[in-house]
């Protein structure tokens, strides 16, 4: 129960404020306070635009607390077109999670929380997150639930078998129109749908540089990317999809990654794969194995309609699904 002097404190906490919801004319009010609050990332006006305006699902829905005329607290949910056992549905990933330190403790990131989540239940979307430590908790206590550990998978580089010539070649800029296809005939229950248009705005994320691949005749793609971390030079599979009558060559591309990755220095690989993805074996062979360790974890809110949502080995989940890569 809520007594009268503790809902007047409440009220007096939260005095002064709007809640609104943030659109691309927006955009400098939004930049200025990320990098204010993550001064250690700086974004610009470019990386801002590809990530919350640019999207072929749809603009992102940023809802903002201001305070003074400023924005204090800011709560970002990203449309993805998510496939579900064969329907198309719309999708949110809930990331850029902040809250100016001048505020906290107020419970402004609650507010907006609780926004988005009414949002995406009454739409009967599917909403999913990767909180980091801090936030993982906000994320417990309300509508979501815990679906999995982040699938990482990490190992040593090492000595393999070339593929078969000609299973991998280099693509050229731009995914081709019918890459959909491989989606569509890969046999995955549940994932954000790789289409072209997804492909092609995900990897060009500004700043970045990834290596893109085609496997077989139209059988699959590869994306990899390279990265210098504290521990050494590191080799992303940022993504990995092939059809289901051409799964067999699954391994003949992991002994590609390990041979790209000696070739470039790279020490160690790391992938995300859920356990029991139908490629979860192979990767395993070629000692790619989920670290049952790892801390971090996936949370998911389901349509009403979509019981089965909540079975990690349904999941295509790979690094491109997070915003960090």
């Amino acid at each position: 129960m809520v007594t009268g002097n503790m809902a007047e404190r409440q009220d007096e906490r939260l005095a002064g404020i709007t809640v609104e919801m943030a659109g691309p004319q927006d955009g400098a009010d939004v930049l200025s306070f990320i990098n204010k609050i993550q001064p250690q990332i700086l974004w610009d006006d470019i990386h801002l635009r590809w990530q919350f305006f640019e999207a072929p699902a749809g603009h992102a829905r940023i809802y903002t607390i201001r305070a003074e005329q400023r924005i204090v607290s800011l709560y970002c949910a990203c449309p993805k077109a998510f496939s579900l056992h064969g329907e198309t549905r719309k999708a949110f990933m809930v990331q850029d999670v902040m809250t100016d330190p001048a505020y906290r403790g107020r419970g402004l990131l609650h507010r907006l929380a609780q926004r988005c989540v009414d949002d995406i239940k009454r739409n009967d979307e599917v909403g999913y997150t990767f909180p980091n430590k801090l936030s993982e908790g906000s994320f417990r206590r309300r509508a979501w639930a815990e679906l999995m550990r982040v699938p990482l998978r990490t190992c040593k580089a090492i000595s393999v078998p070339n593929p078969p010539e000609h299973l991998i070649s280099p693509m050229g800029k731009a995914f081709p129109a019918d890459t959909i296809e491989i989606w569509r005939g890969s046999g995955i229950e549940i994932g954000v749908q790789r289409s072209a248009d997804y492909l092609n705005w995900r990897y060009r994320r500004p700043h970045q540089t990834y290596f893109r691949f085609s496997i077989g005749d139209g059988a699959g793609y590869l994306v990899l990317k390279l990265y210098d971390a504290d521990a050494g030079r590191l080799l992303h599979i940022c993504d990995l999809l092939v059809t289901q009558q051409a799964r067999r060559v699954v391994r003949g591309a992991l002994h590609f990654c390990h041979g790209f990755a000696r070739a470039n220095g790279a020490e160690r690989i790391t992938a995300w794969l859920p356990e029991g993805h139908p490629y979860s074996g192979d990767f395993d062979a070629l000692g790619l194995k989920c670290d049952k360790a790892h801390d971090r974890f996936v949370f998911a809110i389901q349509p009403h309609d979509a019981a089965l949502l909540m079975t990690p080995s349904n999941w295509h989940l790979t690094q491109c699904d997070s915003d960090v890569y």
